[in-house]
This record gives structure tokens, C-alpha cells and sequence, in this order.
């Protein structure tokens, strides 16, 4: 009887070490099989050929401020509601575009911050003088549009060396088809900022302020 005992308690161990062993796999805990459950965690990236693709375009041939006319075009002078109120502090030019798009043409002033300055905009007579001196500028063609913001300057005048903070072409030759032929800057004088574009005769024009960055832009009929 202790005989067939002691073979009982071999047999016993024998099976448990088999049974041991064929649910191990021979796998360690940190390498599970392939059904886990952690395969169902894993995520799959969209391929970028399946993205939408974004195209930046030179700001010489299409600015960002978009493909449609700012307001309601008219040769009537455009004044904003503040022009030449005190009070507001000096926006700082910082960049100057020009822009053909099919149906108008568009001159942008750009401004440091989010906050454009008033205008005054519409046709004046030749010759064009600059603000203080008086002295001529040569604005080619048969119309002049000019361009008057206040309080503006293309210098920074809350700095010891008064930096520019526009230094910048001033003459930007006007892509066509269209009237308008060539902005040019008339002057700066005491926070008033004058830029004009000569056009081959008198077209409709809109205008219209836009923010973040602040812009005043200008939008010319081609037609």
C-alpha cells in the first residue's frame, strides 16, 4: 500500500508540472502573446497623402486678407468715424503689399499690433506734395488715390533712435490688369502717414480695416 502511494504522489507532480509549463508558453510577463488585449490600444495615423494640403502663396501675389473685395467700391472719398481724434496711440507700419486679384487691385498697409490707425482716403489733384515741406512727389499716371493715416508713422518714436519700423520699398510697382500702376510713399510728419497710387484714370475703390494683424486695405475696380 505505501508503494502504490508513493507512485500516486509522483504521477500527481508529474501532471502539475506539465500543466505548469504548457500555461506558461515559455513567455515572460513583459512580452505578451498576440491576442494580449494590449493590441487593441494601438493606434493608426491617417498617412499625410491623405491630409489636405495647405499652399502658402508669396504675399506679393496674394496677400492673406482673402479673394473678395473689403466693402462697397465707390470714387467717393472714404473717411473713418475717429480721423484726427486725439487720443488713440501711434500705429507703427511694419509692412506694405500689393496685390493683383482678378477683378481689383489691393494695396495693404500693415501695422505693428491689433490696432489700425483712422484714414482718410480718396483722389487728389496733381502735383502731390509731401506733408511738411511741401516739396513734390512724382506719382505717375492721369489719377491720384492717396492714402492718409492718422495717428501713423513708419518710425517708432517711443525709442531714443527712433528705429523705422517700415524700411521697406517706397515705390512698389502695381501688378495688372488694372488702373492702378504704382504705390508710393508721400510722407511721414507728425503721426500723419501719407501713401499714394497713381492709376491711369479714376476707378471705384473700397475700403477696409482688418485686425490680428491690424490692416488697412485698399481695394481698386480693375474693371
Amino acid at each position: 500500500y505505501a508503494g502504490n502511494m508513493r507512485t500516486t504522489t509522483v504521477v500527481a507532480a508529474t501532471i502539475t508540472m506539465l500543466l505548469a509549463t504548457g500555461c506558461s508558453g515559455g513567455e515572460s510577463a513583459d512580452q505578451p502573446s498576440d491576442d494580449s488585449d494590449t493590441t487593441t490600444s494601438t493606434i493608426t495615423l491617417p498617412t499625410t497623402t491623405s491630409r489636405p494640403t495647405t499652399t502658402s502663396t508669396p504675399t506679393t501675389t496674394s496677400p492673406p486678407e482673402g479673394p473678395d473685395v473689403v466693402g462697397e467700391l465707390s470714387t467717393q472719398p472714404r473717411q473713418s468715424d475717429g480721423f484726427l481724434s486725439m487720443g488713440q496711440p501711434t500705429a507703427q507700419l511694419v509692412a506694405v503689399r500689393q496685390a493683383n486679384q482678378g477683378t481689383f487691385q489691393r494695396v495693404v498697409l500693415e501695422f505693428a499690433g491689433d490696432t489700425a490707425p483712422q484714414y482718410r482716403i480718396g483722389f487728389e489733384s496733381q502735383p502731390v506734395r509731401q506733408p511738411g515741406s511741401g516739396f513734390p512727389v512724382d506719382v505717375p499716371g492721369a489719377a491720384v488715390l492717396q492714402i492718409h493715416a492718422e495717428p501713423a508713422s513708419r518710425v517708432d518714436m517711443t525709442k531714443l533712435d527712433f528705429p523705422l519700423t517700415y524700411n521697406g520699398p517706397e515705390r512698389i510697382s502695381m501688378q495688372g490688369p488694372g488702373p492702378a500702376t504704382e504705390l508710393v510713399f508721400v510722407g511721414d510728419f507728425e503721426s500723419n502717414l501719407y501713401w499714394a497710387v497713381g492709376l491711369t484714370r479714376e476707378a471705384p475703390f473700397a475700403v477696409g480695416v482688418l485686425s490680428n494683424p491690424a490692416r488697412l486695405v485698399i481695394d481698386i475696380a480693375a474693371g
